[in-house]
């Protein structure tokens, strides 16, 4: 269960109540934190609002009994229509993208990040074409396209400012500073997105 207060002196009283099953927040503390963290780092309600809102991907939390005794690594492969990215455990602790190896144990539930149908994933880099590893998808498509994402003219070659959201990742086989840096001009140098899509270039 999980409730809201609006006056900070009432949350010890509400999650008294609640008891051990209840999560209780301060909804006006919450607010003005999300609020002022906005205002320090530019493009940063945009996630949010893509986070908390009800539109488009959710994130819903389920139990998996069938799952119980494999490891998060085989549960990524389970859904067609979903892909988890945490487990809620029995001790009422979540932990996100836990490492591959971790047992889902007797309790454990997991957070799914369900794709709507026609959802598109475009992958620009020079590594090898992913597509070939991939299990069998059902609501989403995914493109491949060699491309030296640091490379102004490559990028322009992108039909990015037709996609709802673009990632840039940098390569997590690099020294973090040298990474960064690749990474940074590949984030300046597309248009702006317009929403359809989505593009992922890595640096």
């Amino acid at each position: 269960m999980v409730g809201a207060v609006h006056n900070t002196a009432s949350l010890p009283a509400a999650r008294l109540a609640g008891g051990p099953l209840a999560r209780v927040i301060d909804a006006d503390d919450i607010a003005i934190r999300l609020i002022v963290q906005s205002h320090r780092q530019s493009g940063l309600s945009t996630v949010y609002t893509d986070l908390l809102d009800f539109e488009g991907h959710e994130f819903h939390i389920r139990p998996e009994p069938s799952l119980t005794g494999t490891t998060y690594g085989q549960a990524l492969n389970a859904y067609e229509l979903g892909i988890p990215v945490g487990l809620w455990h029995a001790d009422g602790t979540v932990t996100m993208n836990p490492a591959m190896e971790t047992v889902i144990a007797t309790g454990d539930d997991l957070l799914d990040d369900f794709v709507e149908p026609g959802s598109r994933l475009d992958i620009a880099a020079l590594g090898q074409d992913p597509r070939d590893a991939l299990p069998r998808l059902t609501n989403l498509t995914v493109g491949h396209t060699t491309c030296d994402s640091t490379n102004r003219t490559q990028l322009e070659t992108l039909d990015v400012g037709s996609c709802k959201h673009l990632i840039v990742l940098s390569d997590e086989d690099q020294d973090p500073d040298h990474a960064d840096a690749r990474a940074t001009p590949t984030g300046r140098s597309p248009k702006s997105p317009k929403p359809t899509t989505s593009w992922s270039a890595t640096s």
